[in-house]
Formats: structure tokens, C-alpha cells, sequence
């Protein structure tokens, strides 16, 4: 049977659902505003910053994606958060995996939930 031959609703059970995962991710890529974390600072003005991506993908209209540096975030680092990250339209951010990317709202990274302590997301 060639390809030809195979109804369109047949593919996700050829192609393998991690195949058909891979190709949204690259749709979804290309029709979203991407924007990359390239350190571990917590300041809006920074351009490789989280805060500052979340900044500009807040300025877009529409649905956004922040990726992490792979290169940078390739050794396990935390970004301490100084305040809430503000997120105001729909965003999808995209982690390295918890070996490599801690986001922590432990400002003063005294380990525990003090004054120093700030929740992440609002």
C-alpha cells in the first residue's frame, strides 16, 4: 500500500504519536512569536533575561513562546525572582528540564518562605 493510498486520518497511527507531537511544535513555532532566555538575570532591561522576554511577548498581540539558551542552561542554573513575572496574554515557556532550570521566587535565597520570598506567576 503506498502512501497515496492511506486516508490522511490514518497518519497519527503511522507516523508515531511523538512524530506528529514534533511537527506541531515546529507549526506552532513558526506561527508564535519566539523569544530566548540566554542568562539567569531578573531585570526587565536585559535582553537575554526572562523577565525581558516575557516583556516583549507581552508588547505582541497573539500567542508567544520563550525558549531557554540550551548552551547556557545546559548546567543547572537558577533565576531568582526579585517580584511576579507579569504574563498578560497567552505564553508558552519552554524549560530545559528540572536538572538544568530552576525558576524560584526565593529572592534573598534563604531557603525558606520569608520576606524575601516572592510568588512567580500572576
Amino acid at each position: 500500500m503506498s502512501w497515496g493510498d492511506r486516508d490522511i486520518c490514518q497518519m497519527p497511527n503511522i507516523l508515531g504519536d511523538r512524530y506528529l507531537q514534533t511537527i506541531n511544535e515546529i507549526y506552532l513555532e513558526k506561527i508564535m512569536a519566539t523569544f530566548t532566555v540566554t542568562n539567569a538575570n531578573d531585570n526587565e532591561s536585559d535582553p537575554g533575561s526572562l523577565r525581558f522576554a516575557i516583556k516583549q511577548a507581552n508588547a505582541q498581540a497573539g500567542a508567544d513562546i520563550i525558549t531557554f539558551d540550551p548552551n547556557y542552561f545546559s548546567l543547572p542554573r537558577t533565576l531568582f525572582l526579585s517580584s511576579q513575572l507579569l504574563v498578560n496574554d497567552s505564553l508558552t515557556i519552554k524549560g530545559t528540564g528540572v536538572n538544568n532550570l530552576t525558576i524560584s521566587g526565593d529572592a534573598n535565597n534563604s531557603g525558606s518562605n520569608d520576606n524575601g520570598a516572592r510568588r512567580i506567576y500572576r
